[in-house]
């Protein structure tokens, strides 16, 4: 009787309890306050918060709040009369209460959350945009030498320092009027790195300064480096430690007489290992629940993982079903997630802001399960179960392979149309077993295989893809050769005689000794006397080759004074222009040399002790080139242009020199695209003067005594070049 009594009294004494830990399935009011710089809100439920999830979105920026409830008895859009914080929302989503806290900044400031019994609090700061709070947006370690590592700070403008050692081994980074979100306050581990930092911890020593302690091995030199959006902290280290490569595709351990069989199986599913390893590894840089969607299976071991990029979330759970919490994580990654039929358990934990994936990977290596990602599907397993079934997968590959090694040869012809059947046989070596045969006949341009059937059909399909027309370029050249000539000059002819008679025996005489001028004849019909013959020149500097003049004779003829006065100003101006135009052009296949060329050979005889014999100088026009067709339809050119021409035979030489105008270049054209790729411009001028010494410095009177020259001759070579993919209908 007595014992009945006890045992009534103890239901009756945790009936309170009991009701109270009753879950909630409504929210029912909201108090908000506003304390200094912080904004209060304090969700209130019909009973006991078991757990939620809290997420930032952006663009608005907001905070949401995800309730396992079906109801609430809060208006629809709840004032908040806050600035920053106008007003909270709420709605059914997905079978689920969403709380939706609005805010009027371009980024959510600082925030905590905590669930206590029947209330959830929510502690929101009223820092405005104008604030100079600095975010830190990202904290990562990375090795960028053998001998160097580098601590990240990432943060949303440049951060202010402070670095000091609190303990020997305790290096201290303190950013001032800073915060750090609570999903970034964990440790993280680098005594794998080769710079001794066995760890480094962020946290909040208070709302405006954020603290990292770098525990090391022995004091290191360090370097501090500020950006606007970034701090590097740079350690180095003399001496090197080995850090053990990251381990993929390791294979099951065989023995001996299964190792020649289990070599030739190739299996295409494994994509990374099935247990953890034993050695030591560099954490991936990427998550695995991110990125491109493999069409193959990847397994993601747990605690591998080095970056997470998943949406914070909070989480509160006491005894969960593993497989709930599983479903939980597949609403708010988006990922379709299956679990294993052996994955059991329940799970304690209070997370708040860590991101989803970062939650994923410590339920996977608590519980010691792996994950099968395959396209936008997440398989949860056991890592037994993951063993067995690749296991199983190689076996069934291994009998497949024994299978195909019972099959019979066969053997083929393949006929090849345009690539030479000798370049495929190098892409065919990895497609056929360990019993095939290739060869190739050349003149015929086919491939002879002996192989089972599944393999000739694969490397059928693979001479199909390669086995394709090459596309054809015409390459046409252009050389412009133009040779303008000017010359100008200006002289003068002028002479005299002149005779004076004293007596029969007596004569005074003065003429010009620089030559004869032109023919006169002079005869005086009063006093009889006359003068015949050239004029004696005094100057002699007439212009070479044809030119023009104008001239002046005046003559005196008396009984004993004969005066000859001759005198002739010549100019001549010459003015030439000459232009060659040569184009060669060509057609050729893709990543194929094309040659064209024209021109003569010039005889020339040469002597030596076996005689006398004519040899030959090319004097050619010459196109060689290479054309390549880019994927982005330009075409790159090797090309090399030459035209060598006879020259003018100047005095002294025994044979016709050669002119040679040569260009070797590579370059890049559009299609269709015509180009100068070269050009060479000689130009010159020669300007000459003659003169009679003395004389021709005389004022006034020089250019009596001057013959002048001025020459030009300019010379302008220029290469055009013009590529033009045919297409398949001009073949």
């Amino acid at each position: 009787m007595k014992k009945r009594f006890f045992i009534i009294m103890l239901l009756l004494l945790s009936l309170p309890y009991y009701v109270f830990a009753v879950s909630a399935t409504s929210l029912e009011k909201l108090n908000v306050e506003t304390s200094g710089k912080k904004l209060k809100l304090t969700l209130i439920a019909n009973g006991a918060i078991s757990h939620y999830i809290s997420f930032e979105l952006t663009k608005p920026a907001r905070l949401v709040i995800d309730f396992p409830f079906k109801g609430c008895k809060l208006p629809r859009v709840y004032l908040l009369k806050n600035k920053t914080y106008p007003r909270l929302r709420w709605g059914i989503f997905k079978g689920r209460l969403r709380v939706v806290i609005d805010c009027d900044l371009k980024e959510l400031p600082f925030y905590e959350i905590k669930a206590k019994d029947d209330k959830l609090i929510v502690w929101l700061n009223l820092y405005s945009q104008t604030q100079s709070i600095i975010k830190v947006k990202a904290v990562d370690f990375e090795k960028i030498s053998p001998k160097k590592c580098r601590l990240i700070i990432t943060t949303d403008r440049k951060p202010e320092y402070e670095v000091f050692y609190k303990q020997p081994n305790i290096m201290v980074l303190k950013l001032n009027n800073a915060q750090i979100p609570p999903y970034l306050c964990r440790e993280l581990d680098t005594k794998y790195f080769p710079c001794g930092i066995e760890k480094i911890i962020p946290y909040h020593l208070d709302d405006k300064t954020v603290t990292l302690e770098i525990k090391i091995k022995h004091r290191l030199p360090f370097k501090v480096v500020t950006t606007q959006r970034h701090l590097y902290l740079t350690f180095s280290t003399k001496t090197e430690t080995p850090i053990t490569a990251k381990v993929e595709n390791i294979k099951p351990q065989v023995n001996n007489k299964q190792q020649k069989s289990k070599e030739s199986v190739k299996p295409q599913l494994i994509k990374t290992i099935l247990q953890k390893p034993t050695v030591k590894h560099k954490p991936k840089l990427t998550s695995p629940f991110f990125g491109k969607e493999s069409k193959e299976p990847v397994v993601i071991l747990p605690g591998t993982i080095g970056i997470f990029k998943g949406t914070p979330i909070s989480l509160d759970f006491q005894d969960a079903e593993l497989k709930n919490v599983f479903r939980i994580l597949a609403e708010v990654s988006g990922l379709n997630i299956i679990v294993g039929e052996n994955v059991k358990g329940k799970v304690t934990l209070k997370l708040t802001k860590v991101p989803w994936d970062q939650v994923l990977d410590l339920l996977l290596e608590t519980y010691r399960l792996g994950a099968i990602k395959r396209g936008k599907v997440l398989r949860i397993l056991t890592m037994d179960d993951i063993k067995r079934e690749q296991e199983s997968i190689i076996q069934t590959q291994q009998a497949l392979e024994k299978k195909k090694e019972s099959e019979p040869l066969i053997t083929e012809e393949i006929q090849v149309n345009y690539v030479k059947a000798a370049d495929l046989i190098k892409q065919l070596e990895g497609i056929k077993s360990n019993r095939g045969k290739l060869s190739y006949d050349e003149t015929t341009n086919r491939i002879i295989v002996t192989d089972v059937k599944d393999k000739i059909e694969e490397m059928k399909q693979l001479i199909h893809k390669l086995d394709i027309a090459p596309k054809q370029v015409m390459i046409e050249a252009r050389i412009v050769e133009v040779n303008t000539n000017y010359s100008k000059e200006l002289g003068v002819q002028w002479g005299g005689d002149y005779k004076h008679v004293t007596s029969q025996s007596n004569i005074l005489g003065f003429s010009g000794a620089a030559g004869e001028g032109d023919e006169l004849s002079y005869e005086n019909t009063v006093t009889g006397s006359t003068w015949s013959g050239n004029v004696p020149l005094i100057v002699n500097l007439p212009p070479g080759g044809t030119y023009g003049g104008i001239g002046l004779s005046l003559g005196h003829l008396g009984k004993a004074t004969t005066l000859i006065l001759d005198a002739k100003l010549q100019a001549m101006e010459s003015e030439g222009e000459g232009k060659v135009i040569s184009v060669p052009k060509i057609i050729t296949m893709d990543n194929q040399e094309a040659v064209i060329s024209q021109g003569i050979e010039i005889p020339y005889r040469t002597t030596s002790d076996q005689g006398t014999k004519t040899e030959f100088r090319e004097a050619t026009l010459k196109l060689s080139v290479t054309p390549h067709i880019t994927p982005d339809k330009k075409v790159r050119l090797e090309m090399n242009i030459k035209k060598d021409s006879p020259g003018e035979i100047q005095a002294g030489m025994d044979s016709i020199p050669i002119e040679k105008k040569e260009i070797q270049t590579t370059l890049l054209v559009d299609n269709n695209e015509t180009i100068v790729i070269g050009g060479i411009l000689s130009e010159e001028v020669h300007k000459g003067k003659q003169r009679v010494p003395f004389f021709s410095k005389l004022p006034l009177l020089g250019w009596l005594f001057q013959n002048k020259t001025q020459q030009t001759q300019k010379r302008e070579l220029l290469i055009f070049i013009t590529p033009k993919v045919l297409e398949e209908k001009n073949f």
